[in-house]
């Protein structure tokens, strides 16, 4: 990774941070001040704001439910937050600069900075989720630090990131592991026959993942239904996408990522929050198709990129005009 690559993710994050800010001011005809924003963000916006603050000595309001709140993300807030506007600044430079070049340190693709923005709503719906994000940053994070001990201090720190970030990142873990081990070097070569682990047993073992379907109902309202599953694949994690996104992981052998994406499609049963995974998921995929497309095979990725992106952007200009009362 050269710094022009570096160059270019940077001037991308920037570029759809101010299409934020220009969506913010002109279209929805808000002004810079954080109250503005807090009006229609998503989430518990207002709950991480408090707890951050609580650090530097302001009252966590009970009635927000902030006390009960994970830790990390509000501690890498805190210093920020001494204003509202502070805490509304950090929160951009989070989603909009941290997670997408994270993505490119994943994936070593520049363009992928750019499908973050567009191919799935990842971006828009992070507005509000800060926990729920933190623990799904750290998903990607294992794929960054590869050695024992980073691991180790991810697996750790990942107890402070959510209520369920230490079982997603074991869970991360252990999948890597698993295909990350050489079995032929583990189990006597006796058990498949003459050619040991290097031939048909082999290929079983380290090839073959069963992607689970989702879950259709659930008791909770936080939880998956027909609305939730049809927004996977329109806005989330779109179909075409999606599927070019399974394809990237099977080119670069990312089975711990289809494991990943399969398991996340099952915990929507439990709750919608893993919507984000997909998407994240969904994006990294897409960035590692895109490295193994021709000239021509790029150029049409890009152009379906930018179509799907303008309707992401006018999904979120809708939902955020109605949420202020602009039209009905």
């Amino acid at each position: 990774m050269n710094s022009k690559d570096t160059g270019f993710v940077i001037a991308i994050c920037l570029l759809f941070i101010s299409l934020f800010f220009f969506n913010h001011l002109v279209f929805l005809g808000q002004n810079l001040e954080a109250g503005s924003f807090e009006e229609y963000a998503l989430g518990d916006y207002e709950v991480h704001k408090q707890k951050a603050m609580s650090y530097l000595g302001e009252e966590c309001i009970r009635e927000v439910g902030c006390a009960n709140q994970p830790y990390l993300f509000h501690l890498l807030a805190a210093p920020f937050s001494i204003r509202d506007s502070g805490f509304f600044f950090f929160v951009m430079l989070f989603i909009g600069v941290v997670i997408p070049f994270t993505v490119f340190k994943v994936t070593g693709e520049k363009w992928s900075v750019f499908f973050y923005f567009t191919v799935s709503n990842f971006f828009w719906m992070a507005r509000g989720t800060f926990t729920n994000i933190t623990a799904i940053w750290f998903v990607l994070l294992f794929f960054v630090f590869k050695k024992h001990w980073q691991r180790g201090l991810l697996l750790l720190l990942s107890i402070l990131t959510h209520g369920y970030g230490f079982y997603l990142a074991f869970l991360t873990c252990a999948l890597i592991y698993f295909f990350e081990t050489d079995w032929g070097k583990v189990f006597p070569s006796f058990i498949a026959g003459c050619d040991g682990f290097t031939g048909k047993a082999k290929e079983i073992v380290t090839t073959r993942v069963t992607e689970h379907t989702p879950l259709t109902s659930a008791k909770t309202s936080s939880a998956m239904n027909a609305g939730n599953l049809l927004s996977v694949f329109w806005l989330t994690a779109p179909l075409p996408f999606f599927l070019i996104g399974v394809w990237g992981f099977l080119k670069e052998k990312q089975f711990a990522m289809i494991c990943l994406t399969g398991l996340a499609f099952i915990m929507l049963g439990w709750s919608w929050r893993f919507l984000l995974l997909i998407g994240l998921l969904c994006i990294v995929g897409v960035s590692f198709s895109f490295k193994h497309l021709p000239r021509r095979g790029k150029q049409a990725l890009l152009l379906m990129a930018l179509v799907m992106g303008l309707v992401q952007f006018y999904n979120f200009w809708w939902e955020s005009a109605k949420a202020l009362g602009l039209i009905c």
